[in-house]
């Protein structure tokens, strides 16, 4: 590369490498997040997952220490979607929103459903 690769390099490198199970490579990448951002908890979720994958629980244990004694929390998955012209945001697990019990509901039926098919 022309020039000093950023987090966004290296964070893609490291998705590449859990994508493709390549423990090495990925320590390289995620050891380099650290140096660049050391309290972003994405780094270590990641590579825990990936010594889970791997299973490494001697690994997956030292990274969710670290993140627990850091007092690093992963920000929960989001999801957004327009209706009507309004914007309504989830979170994961969030129970929220006014309307979220008929859309548990929905989501049962559908999933009910596909496991039909």
């Amino acid at each position: 590369m022309p020039m000093e690769p950023n987090a966004v390099v290296w964070g893609t490198l490291l998705s590449g490498c859990r994508v493709h199970n390549n423990m090495m490579l990925g320590e390289t990448a995620a050891m380099k997040l650290f140096e660049l951002d050391p309290c972003d908890p994405w780094v270590r979720v990641m590579l825990s997952n990936m010594y889970a994958e791997a299973h490494d629980w001697g690994g997956v244990m030292r990274l969710r220490k670290q993140m627990k004694g850091g007092e690093m929390r992963k920000a929960p998955g989001c999801s957004t979607i327009e209706a009507s012209g309004e914007v309504h945001e989830f979170l994961a697990g969030d129970c929220l929103h006014p309307q979220h019990a008929e859309i548990y509901t929905m989501l049962e039926n559908i999933e009910a459903q596909m496991q039909m098919r």
